[in-house]
């Protein structure tokens, strides 16, 4: 039997002769793993306003508020209209909700093919529908990372390799003084041979004011 979940409106359609509303916690963890997916896809990651007219539907209806999503909402919500909107002489929202199918279809016939979460919005309406594939083990779903969350990992991973070159850097540098200390000659002893004659020469003995050496030849 099939047991697809349906969320419509304001409830949860089951294919198993029950009714359900749409606050299952563990449902609501799958849908918005998959919604995190689908703006982290290629195909909405480009497109800034698609992704967030997605996402206020969808967490419209998950705040159990799907009834309130209207065309004149999503254009002051989301396209930044005034209060006096009026959808019949700007149809932006209608426009970009044909997009925004479009582009649905396009990631679930690609790379969302066996996602176990399908989000899809119908013609005519606003509200988004979801259906749960129970056929999937859902303790297996992997959590997908969203836009932000990647961005913070980008930052803390260029914080921490910038923190190793610093420490890096620095142990070169005192390792390069310290080898070019020992090698220099500190100025404290200064060979200076002060006769040449051929033969034997030993015995010096310095004069008082250390101006004069004396010394035995041989």
């Amino acid at each position: 039997m099939n047991a697809v979940k349906q969320y419509g409106k304001d409830n949860v359609n089951v294919r198993r002769n029950n009714t359900e509303s749409a606050s299952d916690p563990l449902d609501q963890t799958l849908i918005r793993r998959e919604l995190a997916k689908i703006l982290a896809s290629p195909l909405f990651v480009q497109s800034d306003r698609l992704s967030r007219f997605l996402q206020f539907i969808v967490e419209a209806v998950l705040s159990r508020e799907g009834r309130h999503v209207k065309e004149s909402v999503i254009g002051i919500e989301v396209y930044h209209r005034s209060t006096d909107y009026d959808p019949h002489i700007d149809p932006i929202v209608r426009t970009e909700a044909r997009r925004l199918r479009t582009k649905l279809q396009q990631y679930y016939d690609s790379e969302g093919q066996h996602s176990s979460v399908v989000i899809r919005l119908p013609s005519g309406g606003y509200v988004p529908k979801f259906e749960i594939r129970p056929d999937l083990d859902r303790t297996q779903v992997p959590i997908v990372e969203s836009r932000e969350g990647k961005r913070k990992r980008s930052e803390k991973r260029a914080l921490v390799i910038g923190f190793v070159a610093v420490l890096v850097l620095t142990g070169a540098t005192v390792a390069w003084v310290l080898v070019h200390r020992t090698a220099e000659p500190d100025g404290s002893a200064t060979i200076t041979p002060v006769a040449n004659y051929p033969g034997y020469e030993f015995d010096p003995s310095l004069s008082p004011d250390g101006k004069e050496v004396a010394f035995v030849w041989n």
